[in-house]
Parts: C-alpha cells; sequence; structure tokens
C-alpha cells in the first residue's frame, strides 16, 4: 500500500512538474528517470551474446532513410519529441544496444576493442567527448545543454561505437555504402524535377498533421535563392537547406565512385555511372561552392589513390604509373584553370554572388575571435548561436562556420581534436593503399574522402544535421582499420608456421 501511494505521488509530481515547467526546462525533471534508468541497467545480470547482426540491419535502415525521408515530415505531439521513421529506428537502436551492451561482456569486449585499434585517435576521440561534457556543467543555458549533450550521446558517441562494432562484419562496409548511395541518387534525380518547378513540391501535398514544425515547413515554400540571385533558384532535395544537401552529396559521391570503379557487373556500373551524373548536377543545382569543392577534392584524392593502390598491386602497370608522374601537372593546370578561367573560379572561389555571404562570415569570424578572448573555454553545447550574436537578413540568429560553432560552444581546444578525428580516416586511407586488402579494407578510401569533404565543408556550413551518418563513417573506418591490422597480423603468424623453404623470402634490405 505504502509504494503504491508513494508511485501516485511521483506521477502527481511529475505531471504537475510536465504541466507547469516549459519544454526548455523539462529535461530537469527528467534527469532522475534517466539516473534510475542507467542503475538498472548497470545492475542487470550479465546473459552474453551479441546481436551484431540485428544492429546491421537497423544501422542499415539509419543510413538509408536519412536522405530517403525529410527530417521535417513527422507526428509533432505536444510534449514529445518529433515522430518518425528514421527517429523510430534510431531509438529501437539505441534502447536494444544500450540493453546488449549493459547485459553482455562480449559486447562491451568487442566494443572496446574495435575503438581502441587507434589507440591515439581514439584518445582524441573520447578527450573530444571529456570536453563536450564538461562544458555542460559551465554553460550559460544549462536546460538548452542538457538536451543537447544527451542528443550528442545518441547522435554522435552511440553511433561511433556501433559503427566501429557492426563495421567488423564481413562485407558490412560495402552494404553501408550500397544503402547510402541508393538513398541518395532518388534524391538527387528528384531534385532537377525541383529546379524545374523552382520549388520542394512534395510540401504543398503533405497533411499538416505531418508538419513536423509549421515555421520551418513554411520556409520550405519560400525561395532558397540568393539575395543577389533572385532569380536563380537552389535545390534542397529532402533536406532542409541547399548547403546541407551539397555536404551531404559531397560526402556521398566517394562512395558512389569506388563503387561504380570496382563492380564487376556491366549494368550496375552503367547505372551508378548514371547516379554520379545525377548527383553532379545536383551538387551543381544546389547553387554552393561546398559542392563544387566536394567534386574537385572527390575525383582528385580517389584518382590518385587509386593509382597507388594500382601501383602496389601490379608494380608494372604502366597506367598507374602514368597516372602518377602526371598528377602534378595535372593538379598544377586545375589550379591554373580555377585561378585563371572567371567561371571555374566562380564556381569555386565565388564571385560577387557570394559576397553577403563571405562578408557575413568575415563579422562572424571577428565577433567570435573577440568571444573567444575572453573565454576561450566555451558557453555549452546549442549555445553559440546565442553567444555570438549575429542576425540573418531575416531576423534570426546564425553561424555560417562549424568550425566557429564548435569553439563557442566547447571551447578553442575543440577545434583541433575534432580536426584530428575527422581527417584521420583519410590518413587511413593512404596507408591502406600501400599493402595488399580485402574488399572490406579498401572501403577505408572512399570513406576517408568523402569524411574529409565534409571536414573541409565545414568551414562554410554550421548545421550537424549529416554528422550522426559521419560518426557512422567514421566507426566503420575504425573497425575496417581493426581488420586491415588484424588481417596482417594473420599473414605473419600464418607465414611462420609455414616450413623455413615454405615462407615468403625477405627481399635484402640495403647496406646503410
Amino acid at each position: 500500500m505504502l509504494l503504491f501511494v508513494a508511485l501516485v505521488a511521483v506521477s502527481a509530481f511529475y505531471g504537475m512538474m510536465a504541466a507547469v515547467l516549459p519544454m526548455r526546462l523539462i529535461s530537469f525533471p527528467l534527469a532522475p528517470i534517466l539516473i534510475m534508468a542507467g542503475l538498472i541497467l548497470w545492475l542487470l545480470p550479465d546473459i552474453g551474446g551479441m546481436h551484431d547482426r540485428f544492429y546491421e540491419k537497423l544501422l542499415l535502415w539509419v543510413l538509408a532513410v536519412h536522405m530517403l525521408w525529410p527530417p521535417y515530415i513527422a507526428l509533432n505531439v505536444p510534449g514529445l519529441p518529433w515522430i518518425s521513421p528514421p527517429r523510430i529506428v534510431m531509438a529501437i537502436l539505441v534502447a536494444t544496444f544500450l540493453m546488449n551492451l549493459a547485459t553482455s561482456q562480449q559486447m562491451r569486449s568487442e566494443a572496446a576493442a574495435s575503438v581502441k585499434v587507434l589507440p591515439r585517435i581514439n584518445t582524441v576521440f573520447w578527450c573530444f567527448w571529456l570536453l563536450t561534457t564538461l562544458t555542460v556543467f559551465i554553460s550559460r543555458d544549462p536546460s538548452q545543454a542538457i538536451t543537447k549533450y544527451v542528443n550528442n550521446q545518441i547522435f554522435w558517441t552511440m553511433m561511433f561505437v556501433l559503427g566501429a562494432v557492426v563495421g567488423r562484419r564481413e562485407g558490412m562496409a560495402r552494404r553501408a555504402a550500397v544503402a547510402i548511395v541508393a538513398s541518395t541518387i532518388p534524391a538527387a534525380l528528384t531534385s532537377m524535377y525541383e529546379f524545374r518547378v523552382g520549388k520542394v513540391f512534395w510540401v504543398e501535398y503533405l497533411p499538416t498533421w505531418l508538419w513536423g514544425d509549421t515555421e520551418l515547413v513554411g520556409n520550405l515554400l519560400d525561395s532558397s535563392a540568393r539575395s543577389t540571385t533572385a532569380d536563380l533558384y537552389r535545390v534542397r532535395g529532402t533536406t532542409m537547406n541547399a548547403l546541407y544537401f551539397a555536404e551531404y552529396l559531397s560526402m556521398v559521391l566517394p562512395l558512389a565512385v569506388h563503387l561504380a570503379f570496382t563492380s564487376k557487373i556491366f549494368w550496375k556500373r552503367a547505372l551508378l555511372a548514371a547516379g554520379i551524373m545525377a548527383m553532379m548536377v545536383a551538387m551543381y543545382l544546389t547553387g554552393a561552392r561546398s559542392g563544387n569543392i566536394g567534386i574537385l577534392l572527390t575525383f582528385g584524392l580517389y584518382t590518385m589513390l587509386a593509382a597507388i593502390r594500382r601501383r602496389t598491386d601490379n608494380p608494372g602497370s604502366i597506367g598507374a604509373m602514368a597516372t602518377l608522374v602526371s598528377y602534378p601537372v595535372i593538379a598544377m593546370v586545375g589550379v591554373a584553370t580555377i585561378l585563371l578561367w572567371r567561371r571555374a573560379y566562380v564556381l569555386v572561389l565565388g564571385g560577387g554572388q557570394h559576397s553577403p555571404s563571405n562578408e557575413a562570415r568575415e563579422v562572424q569570424w571577428a565577433n567570435g575571435i573577440d568571444i573567444l578572448q575572453r573565454n576561450p573555454i566555451g558557453h555549452g553545447a546549442g549555445n553559440s548561436a546565442e553567444t555570438l550574436g549575429y542576425t540573418n537578413l531575416g531576423g534570426s540568429l546564425t553561424i555560417d562556420t562549424y568550425y566557429l560553432s564548435l569553439m563557442l560552444d566547447y571551447g578553442v581546444i575543440a577545434l583541433p581534436l575534432f580536426f584530428l578525428i575527422f581527417s584521420s580516416p583519410l590518413f587511413l586511407a593512404f596507408k591502406s593503399v600501400f599493402r595488399k586488402n580485402d574488399n572490406d579494407v579498401e572501403m577505408l578510401v572512399p570513406m576517408g574522402i568523402g569524411l574529409f569533404n565534409l571536414l573541409i565543408i565545414k568551414s562554410v556550413q554550421s548545421s550537424e544535421s549529416n554528422l550522426p551518418v559521419a560518426y557512422i563513417l567514421l566507426g566503420v573506418c575504425f573497425a575496417l582499420t581493426a581488420r586491415m591490422y588484424g588481417n596482417a597480423r594473420e599473414k605473419v603468424a600464418a607465414d611462420a608456421k609455414l616450413p623455413a623453404a615454405w615462407r615468403p623470402v625477405q627481399a635484402p634490405q640495403p647496406a646503410e
């Protein structure tokens, strides 16, 4: 009876808090519930087992629906988060993963082994995580910082760990690439019709009960053109903004190129080639310089790494050698073309129509550096826009570079840590092409290039909408590195077991 009365009292208290408190403060009464849930998970008995195959399926769905389902289409029930298929899949994935992690020593060991394969980068990642945690306690708006921090643990930390665990499965990296590319090509194709009609054509057919946010959906009905080129529509695809669309396409394009380059079936190559053309056209139609930079980086880096890969596998390859020898000349011709041809210069570096954006970033950096000099340790997650106080022509707070947003939220040290984390896959891709690998490990090249594209584009784009996919790919890169080094160790161990006469002959070392 006493327990029943206590339960009723607690329920009444939380009902009153939910009715009285504004949504921005609702996280405070939720804290005890989350702490109790964590304690329950910690006290659960160890029953062992891993469900990595189940997690792989859910993770592939997360990667696919990220581009197929627009984020603004959702049920918006008062007092609850938006309800949409991507969020439902994500909730199931996170809940089952946490349960498995709490009740299986095997899962915990696999997760630890996957993320520790690169000790230095792993240390950098968890230093970045610690930094984002500590800034919660110094936030100017604790409720917003806590909400943002919890979201970061779901969409960043858990996605990274899941990618590292599931990515070790045979063929998972390639299946992930197929899921991402297959879901992106339809969005690229529909963007061409969007450009033709000059609007996001499906929004007007949406019932109002599927409008996640009336204001956001209303913005989609407005023109996305620049103020200086009002007659030039910029496609948005299934995202909220042309810049978000260009960023995602830049991250996906290397995956599509690699799938087309390595496919052995003609019709698949033909379809992928058509898809690559559609993505490149969509990147151009976004009107974003970042999309054009993504195209240049993708083909420039992939051509070089593919030539090195070919040279490693076949030292006598004339084509690979010719590509490597001519690469510096090709690069210089490309740079000269951009600098001397006005059309190419505008596409990559910008022209008069981009002046408002450039001037806005200059003002933001000047104000941001002044703020960072007064407070270099950050203002807490999600507080960068309010801290900077810069408003666009529409009167909304905005930041046009993620680098500045990172430092204002988490402190000056957050930027180099972020750089090290997301540039490491490209470094791993360079290492992988100098050794013989299986088809999975070769996926390090396109994933590394895609994440490097994201890193560069973040200098002119501050949205975090594509970061969940980026953290999944980052975790998969860790898993592929574990496979790469694991395969090398297995080969050394196998060679050691052979009779002396059968072991591979080592090349003589030159005398010093």
